[in-house]
């Protein structure tokens, strides 16, 4: 899999990240994650969204293993 993160706010500078993706299904989901949402509450309801409707969109957690990484 591959995933990709802008390392800064403007988009400037790209970062990619190569590697294995699992499925981790010891992950709670984002509505009963209370440190994801103490973290992105704000941003989730920016958007438009609750945590339960982008819990539904979102319902997947995945643990990835990089391999390698690019960046520019």
């Amino acid at each position: 899999m591959a995933l990709h993160f802008n390392s800064d706010h403007a988009g400037n500078s790209s970062r990619v990240l190569t590697g294995t993706a699992t499925l981790a299904s010891d992950v709670q989901g984002i509505a009963a994650n209370q440190r994801y949402l103490a973290k992105y509450r704000d941003a989730i309801a920016a958007i438009g969204q609750t945590p339960e409707r982008l819990a539904e969109e979102f319902s997947l957690a995945y643990r990835i293993r990089p391999e390698r990484v690019r960046g520019w």
